[in-house]
């Protein structure tokens, strides 16, 4: 392709460029375009449409920690804390020097009622990261409710 020159047809009649790009426009988005456009729809709080776009990326590539933090996220907002502690457990597998990831994950399987399994978590988060805040606070309140305060 050379720059600069308008494609022409078989006759010399220019082509329409919309129409050039047709066979491009019928490719299925980059995984990358397809994560910006479910992350778009969360942020509208089009969670349906977030989800089943992420889903499609899982399928492709189930081991990505941002669509899994994503779908988990979307999950505790439906209270599927179950669910939301799986998505999150694959994503600390797949990074697990992610404090973030860590935090999350407490939270979802303190919901869950898993507060142990929470306490592990949000203990490996600090560990990662011992000026995130918000774990050192969800640390302290998981103790709460395990009922041990000396540790809180």
């Amino acid at each position: 392709m050379v720059m600069g020159r308008k494609a022409r047809g078989k006759r010399g009649r220019r082509k329409d460029p919309a129409a050039a790009g047709a066979d491009s426009a019928d490719a299925p988005p980059s995984p990358e375009q397809a994560f910006a456009a479910a992350a778009g729809h969360y942020q509208h709080g089009r969670l349906a449409a977030a989800e089943k776009g992420l889903l499609a990326i899982q399928r492709r590539n189930p081991d990505v920690p941002d669509v899994l933090r994503l779908l988990a996220l979307i999950a505790l907002r439906d209270g599927r804390a179950k669910y939301a502690a799986g998505s999150l457990e694959k994503a600390v597998a797949a990074a697990p020097g992610s404090a973030d990831l860590f935090n999350l994950l407490g939270g979802a399987l303190r919901r869950g009622g898993r507060v142990a399994d929470a306490l592990t978590a949000y203990q490996r988060a600090v560990a990662l990261d011992p000026g995130m805040a918000d774990a050192h606070y969800n640390l302290a309140n998981a103790f709460k409710e395990d009922e041990r305060l000396d540790d809180a």
